[in-house]
């Protein structure tokens, strides 16, 4: 059997791989996220039918505003009314004409700009024609904008439920390396001298030679002692309990991966120890329990 020159495994590639690896994912979560505001904030400009800038994109989607009409919209573009409003008879609004009601549409003619207020001229569709307060006014996108509108709506859901996901798989795959790297921490505490491993080489070695021998009452001390530096590797790690049984139920299987294996060796180990000789043990069986116990304490290099 190889000895081992030092504690650190290696799992799931290397805790190195493994800190790589969620920032990746993380750095492709983040832009991924941003990827999705962009297209969401092209998504509102096209929406208002307007020619990009870079200042009104940011402002608007900043403010999440969809078809919002001011001093940038084109002439002739297509609006509805957004509440009932009334409708002066020039841009200074020294008279009202009319009151135009909500949902009513019209055409862009003209826009002045008054004590900082955005006036546009409109000509409706029906009832009362003049000068409209921009802020009552929302832009009806034209066909081609609602498709790219649409289009750009599904394309930022798809990033961002993709963002999502791998934020998800990020924050899960962290939580695993976390656990991981708490559970070689724990029994890394112990410092474990070169002597402390070649000892724990011995014995192991022992227990396969054991295992390996002809006579059936060897095979029952291999699995008898197996199960004692099982015992000794769970304590060192931080796990209390009168028995071996009770410390393993204290164990996540988060925190240890070949937990299952270790259980099935165990209760193997107590008909063993129980049942004396009236317990059938094969050769074959003998075997498979010790690599159940390999398994087991490989994971966390204690032989």
């Amino acid at each position: 059997m190889a000895d081992k020159k030092d504690t650190k495994k290696p799992t799931g590639g290397g805790m190195k791989s493994d800190a790589e690896v969620i920032s990746t994912i993380l750095a492709i979560a983040v832009g991924l996220v941003i990827l999705s505001s962009l297209v969401s904030s092209f998504q509102n400009r096209f929406a208002e039918g307007g020619k990009i800038d870079i200042y009104s994109l940011i402002r608007r989607s900043t403010l999440g505003v969809v078809g919002v009409v001011d001093e940038n919209t084109r002439e002739g573009n297509l609006v509805v009314m957004r509440r009932r409003s009334a409708v002066w008879a020039s841009e200074f609004r020294d008279r009202i004409a009319g009151m135009q009601e909500k949902g009513v549409q019209g055409i862009l003619r003209s826009v002045q700009i008054i004590d900082r207020e955005v006036m546009w001229e409109v000509d409706f569709e029906e009832g009362t024609d003049g000068w409209v307060n921009s802020k009552d006014l929302k832009k009806i996108p034209s066909v081609r904008a609602k498709a790219m509108r649409t289009l750009l709506y599904w394309m930022s859901a798809i990033l961002s439920l993709i963002g999502g996901s791998v934020a998800l798989y990020s924050w899960r795959r962290w939580m695993s390396v976390t656990n991981i790297h708490r559970k070689q921490m724990r029994f890394l505490e112990k410092k474990l001298t070169e002597s402390d491993i070649a000892n724990k080489n011995e014995r192991w070695e022992r227990v396969e030679g054991l295992v390996s021998s002809e006579n059936p009452g060897d095979w029952r001390v291999a699995i008898i002692e197996a199960d004692v530096m099982l015992d000794e590797l769970i304590s060192a790690m931080g796990y209390e309990g009168v028995t071996l049984g009770e410390k393993l139920k204290r164990i996540e299987k988060s925190d240890m991966t070949t937990l299952d294996s270790a259980w099935e060796a165990h209760k193997i180990r107590n008909k063993v120890a129980h049942r004396g000789t009236d317990f059938i043990l094969t050769r074959r069986e003998a075997k498979r329990v010790i690599g159940l116990y390999r398994n087991a304490l490989q994971e966390f290099d204690y032989v």
